[in-house]
């Protein structure tokens, strides 16, 4: 039994020195990253969650059972109470990780192809999808991520090894769903896809062990993670469909997905989906011209498996009752994309690598795209914020500075998005997805004041129920008034104006 537990620990720890081996072509990844997020690093936007995070260090993980994420988090602040803001530390910790993944998963489609530049270009569609733009954006929780995608490639460097590969499926599955669920297809797609190579070689045996090491990995880990599964119910019900109303729900998700990418990819924004499609195109017949099984069979296994894999891409949110359409959970697309232009590489082969050049060449303007786009829109939030605050200090004094249950502010309409991006979204509809607007009546826009030493008790539901208010000022951008609910509160109510649609209309 030692002897059998020391072969898996050198074997273990033999993969490790191979991944290091590598480092060469990490470093090669990592830099072709670094050049599609450049302007994302510059633009210093402090994304959604960030901005709650950055003033009180607030962790809040656990409300999403993401208990890794806790753990990581508290290791990388090196304080378990207190989150502290790195970037852009963080962002070259989620780009280390995404790079050690974009070389195991090329490993794990075809290890010949380590040697190719053109699929090393190629493999960065894991963290520069789109999609996964959205994920990074996030300074706090961008290499927790990043650490889901990692956990679900590791284990594939250990595929050739059944009992470690089972070993580390379990481990890294569990650290995936503990992080961040919307990794969860990862793991599937790649294994489902290792099955049909195997079965277009004719190696049905070894097709069925991948299969079953991945039945048994997912389900061990299912069991243990449904243990401290804490179901949620709020913009996101996380459920799971009852069965009555499974395939319907199923349908419907399905449905949605198809319709949200679609949508995403509309005007300039084609280019992609044509590449994909055209990937799709050589994935089908290198299948056919690759098979040693027959012909038909292949091209028939080759589009349900393609089928399979997109829809697996959406992962398990397919189950669950409303899962949520941010481009944050669409992480498996930009694998599912991966998979297919990987595999559409010929040796030798002009086409191929034409199409993988135009497409990343796509992935880094689109990137480098909305990291500009992040600092316009940054730049357009503060100047509105300056001369909101400009105006509503008129009406504060050092009195409402003694307790903040005697200043509060409550916020309504939206100050839309900076002109440039308002008129882009047409060519790239996801631009409006991925820009967040955070003047509007989010809890977001109060917390964002507190940058500003603007501190209002927002909690306060005195505030909620008005029916005359006074107006303080009246301008182009914004409406201020006020209303005192009881003797000892006063609110201040702020309408933003969206001036960007009116605009858009020149």
């Amino acid at each position: 039994m030692n002897v059998k537990i020391l072969r898996l620990d050198l074997i273990f720890l033999a993969k490790l020195k191979q991944l290091l081996n590598y480092k060469y072509k990490i470093l090669f990844v990592f830099i072709v990253y670094l050049v599609g997020l450049a302007a994302l690093i510059l633009a210093n936007f402090n994304y959604i969650d960030d901005r709650d995070r950055i003033l009180y260090g607030t962790f809040a993980f656990f409300w999403w059972n993401r208990h890794s994420s806790t753990i990581a988090a508290s290791i990388l602040s090196l304080n378990s109470d207190y989150f502290v803001v790195t970037f852009p530390y963080s962002l070259f910790i989620s780009i280390f990780l995404l790079s050690i993944s974009s070389i195991i998963f090329l490993k794990t489609i075809d290890k010949k192809l380590l040697n190719s530049k053109i699929a090393l270009l190629a493999s960065v569609s894991i963290g520069l999808s789109p999609y996964y733009l959205e994920n990074l954006s996030y300074k706090f929780d961008a290499p927790l991520m990043a650490l889901s995608v990692f956990a679900s490639i590791f284990p594939f460097l250990f595929i050739r090894y059944k009992k470690i590969f089972v070993i580390t499926s379990i481990i890294g599955l569990l650290i995936m769903l503990t992080s961040y669920q919307a990794s969860s297809g990862i793991y599937m797609m790649i294994s489902i896809f290792l099955a049909f190579i195997k079965i277009l070689e004719k190696d049905i045996k070894e097709a069925f062990r991948i299969l079953i090491c991945f039945c048994i990995s997912y389900l061990i880990v299912g069991i243990l993670y449904l243990m401290i599964y804490n179901p949620e119910a709020t913009y996101a019900n996380t459920h799971i469909l009852p069965f009555k109303y499974f395939l319907i729900g199923l349908d419907k998700h399905i449905t949605n997905y198809i319709k949200t990418i679609y949508s995403d990819m509309g005007g300039g924004s084609r280019v992609y989906l044509h590449l994909v499609f055209g990937f799709a195109f050589i994935f089908v017949a290198k299948s056919i011209l690759n098979a040693k099984i027959n012909k038909f069979l292949a091209f028939f296994l080759s589009i349900i498996t393609l089928i399979i894999l997109f829809i697996l891409s959406f992962g398990l949110y397919l189950i669950i009752i409303t899962p949520t359409f941010y481009p944050r959970s669409f992480i498996g697309f930009g694998v599912f994309v991966g998979i297919l232009s990987l595999y559409s590489i010929y040796k030798g082969k002009i086409l191929s690598s034409i199409l993988i050049i135009i497409f990343v060449h796509y992935l880094i303007m689109f990137a480098n795209y909305y990291g500009q786009s992040l600092k316009a829109q940054n730049d357009y939030e503060t100047f509105r914020w300056t001369i909101m605050l400009n105006d509503l200090g008129k009406f504060l004094d050092t009195s409402h500075m003694e307790a903040e249950s005697k200043f509060n502010i409550k916020t309504l309409g939206h100050s839309g998005v900076n002109p440039v991006i308002a008129k882009s979204k047409i060519q790239y509809p996801l631009i409006a997805r991925l820009i967040p607007n955070l003047q509007n009546s989010w809890g977001w826009s109060e917390s964002a004041l507190d940058n500003y030493g603007i501190v209002g008790n927002s909690n306060n539901k005195d505030c909620d129920e008005y029916s005359s208010t006074k107006v303080l000022i009246d301008t182009y951008f914004h409406t201020i008034e006020s209303f005192n609910p009881n003797k000892n509160t006063t609110c201040f109510l702020i309408t933003y104006k969206n001036i960007t649609d009116y605009k858009s209309n020149f």
